[in-house]
């Protein structure tokens, strides 16, 4: 993407609302959400493959949406 060191890129954990379609089409396929050791190693691995552009690495930050929901 061609980001550097003037860009943030933001990590969120997914929040799905548990009567909402989105989980229930989980259900359906079978698809478990992630235990805490899973996105723990996930966000790992998200941050590890962000490579530095040209004008440096990119500033990571989570962006926990959960500390938004009221």
């Amino acid at each position: 993407m061609g980001l550097g060191a003037g860009d943030i890129v933001y990590l969120s954990p997914l929040e799905v609302e548990e009567d909402s379609p989105y989980r229930a089409a989980e259900r359906v396929a079978g698809i478990q959400p992630l235990t805490d050791d899973e996105l723990d190693e996930q966000m790992r691995r998200l941050r590890a493959g962000i490579q530095s552009g040209p004008e440096g690495r990119p500033k990571i930050a989570l962006y926990d949406i959960r500390d938004f929901v009221y």
